[in-house]
């Protein structure tokens, strides 16, 4: 019962933080990255596949969520839980890629363009605003969807304790309304506190079964919404998420 009410509660925090048509005049999002990642951004059809033409067609690259450059990344909020992370590796079911709202910073050229001798590329809007409103994508697992990034103010070496105090905030579109970020910001810190409080009804059992039901819970934390947090440090990359969910979808 303890786990589904944290995985129930899990689920509703990562709804809050899907992207919905609220502000469909400031989609804009820019990738930072070196120039050779061109060869697997825009790639080249043949042309028996495509008549007498050889074509450049955009594409999308995607990282498993368990596979993140950053150790911390994507396991932020198991260590904030207090779960131990010695686990087998899985695959997540989630795929991502990662892009920000901010289109000329020089801590991003920096630290994603090669030191500013690599490329920022700008997703087409149509694009994105098509993500967003495609109806057979409009729930939170989706094929195809965006999220906030979600930044806390933790260390990420001690359990937390009282979410209440914790300072957080998430991505925010161009133009957007400061209270809507705030509004988000203040229903993610709301489920939170709710999980940890479950959490320590949880660790209060003990035995074999409990060991089994942690380890379930931490999978299921790292691959479904761990990639939707980030210590507060990053903020300055007001970074969204593109997030292929891969589960139960074979024909992907």
């Amino acid at each position: 019962r303890d786990i589904n009410t944290i995985r129930e509660k899990l689920a509703l925090t990562k709804k809050d933080l899907y992207v919905k048509d609220e502000n469909p005049n400031g989609v804009k999002l820019f990738q930072y990255t070196s120039a050779d990642s061109i060869q697997y951004l825009l790639k080249t059809k043949n042309k028996e596949e495509y008549g007498n033409q050889n074509l450049q067609i955009p594409s999308l690259r995607f990282t498993n969520a368990n596979q993140m450059n950053d150790p911390i990344e994507g396991r932020l909020l198991v260590r904030a839980f207090g779960l131990s992370e010695e686990t087998d590796y899985k695959l997540s079911n989630f795929y991502i890629s990662s892009a920000t709202n901010v289109e000329d910073s020089l801590p991003l050229w920096k630290q994603y363009a090669n030191e500013g001798k690599g490329i920022c590329l700008q997703y087409s809007s149509d694009y994105l605003r098509k993500i967003i409103k495609d109806e057979n994508v409009n729930s939170s697992d989706g094929y195809v969807n965006i999220f906030r990034e979600c930044y806390i103010d933790i260390d990420p070496d001690k359990e937390t304790q009282n979410w209440n105090k914790i300072s957080m905030k998430v991505s925010t579109w161009n133009r957007e309304d400061v209270n809507i970020n705030r509004c988000i910001a203040c229903k993610v810190r709301s489920l939170l506190q709710d999980i940890h409080d479950n959490m320590k009804e949880l660790k209060e059992c003990s035995g074999e079964q409990y060991e089994k039901e942690i380890k379930v819970l931490r999978v299921f934390m790292n691959a479904k919404i761990g990639y939707l947090f980030k210590r507060m440090d990053y903020s300055y990359e007001n970074e969204f998420r593109l997030s292929l969910n891969m589960q139960d979808k074979k024909d992907l």
